[in-house]
C-alpha cells in the first residue's frame, strides 16, 4: 500500500470516526447497545453517569487515542481535559485496596457482575456458537459474497465497490464460552488490505475488538441480530469513508 494512500485514509478513518461516534453519542448509543459484550457494557455504563457535554468530550477523547498516525499528521491535538477522560475509561477496572495501593475491581460493569453470578449459579444457559452462527448466516442471507462457511467458526463476506471491496469476517469463537466478534477488511484494488480493520468499539475507540461475550442462551437471536444490523449499517456507508475529498 502507497503511503500516501495509508496517510490519506488516516486522516478520513479518523474524521468519519469521529463524526460517527458524536452521532452515536447524541442518538443515545443504539448501535453500541446491540453488542452484548464487556467493553461495550463498560463503556455504556461510564457515559451514563456523564453530563451530556461531558458525554461527547469522552466520546472524541477515545476516538483521538485510537488514531495516532492522524494525530501524527497534525489532523488534531489532545488536549489535558480529553486525557483525563481517556483516563477514566482506561483505570475504570482498578480501585485502591485496603492497603493504599491499585487492585483490579472483579467485574468491569453491572451486567458483567449479573451475568456471571447466574452462570455460577447456573441460572443461566451458556449459548452455542453453532447456534448464534446459523442464526447470523439466516439473517445475512443475501448479503454480499459468502466466502467462508460450513463447519469453520467464521462467516466472511466480500463485497465490492468502485476500485475498492470489503471482506466482512464474523468469527463465533471457541468452545471455551460464548463469544462472537466481528470486523470489516478495506482492500483497495491490486493492494494490500487497510489497517486497521474497521468495527463499532474501533472506530468509537472503546477496544481494539468488537465482541459480544456476556449474553445467555436466551439472548442469541438478539446477538445474531444485533451483529446483522451492524453489518448492514456499514454496508451502506462504507464508501463514504474511502471517498477521495
Amino acid at each position: 500500500m502507497c503511503i500516501h494512500i495509508a496517510d490519506r485514509f488516516a486522516f478520513q478513518y479518523y474524521e468519519w470516526s469521529l463524526e460517527r461516534s458524536k452521532e452515536e453519542c447524541r442518538s443515545g448509543f443504539p448501535l453500541l447497545s446491540l453488542v452484548k459484550g464487556t467493553h461495550a457494557f463498560t463503556f455504556l455504563e461510564i457515559a451514563q453517569t456523564l453530563a451530556p457535554n461531558v458525554r461527547e468530550q469522552f466520546c472524541v477523547a477515545l476516538v483521538k487515542r485510537f488514531h495516532p498516525r492522524a494525530g501524527a499528521l497534525g489532523h488534531f491535538t489532545m488536549t489535558s481535559e480529553e486525557q483525563e477522560l481517556v483516563d477514566i475509561y482506561l483505570n475504570h477496572r482498578y480501585e485502591s485496596d485496603a492497603s493504599g495501593g491499585v487492585a483490579m475491581r472483579p467485574f468491569g460493569s453491572q451486567r458483567e457482575r449479573a451475568l456471571t453470578e447466574r452462570w455460577e449459579s447456573q441460572a443461566a444457559k451458556k449459548p452455542k456458537r453453532s447456534v448464534i452462527k446459523k442464526l447470523v448466516g439466516r439473517a445475512l442471507q443475501g448479503y454480499g459474497t459468502s466466502q467462508s462457511s460450513g463447519g469453520s467458526g467464521e462467516l466472511i463476506y466480500r463485497t465490492i465497490g468502485q476500485g475498492w471491496s470489503v471482506d466482512t469476517h464474523i468469527d463465533f469463537g471457541n468452545t471455551w464460552g460464548p463469544m462472537v466478534s466481528y470486523a470489516h477488511v478495506l482492500i483497495p484494488d491490486g493492494q494490500a488490505p487497510i489497517i486497521p480493520d474497521v468495527h463499532i468499539c474501533g472506530w468509537m475507540g472503546i477496544a481494539g475488538q468488537t465482541q459480544w461475550d456476556l449474553f445467555t442462551d436466551e439472548e442469541v437471536g438478539e446477538v445474531a441480530d444485533g451483529v446483522a444490523t451492524l453489518v448492514k449499517w456499514f454496508s451502506g456507508c462504507w464508501q463514504d469513508l474511502i471517498a477521495v475529498k
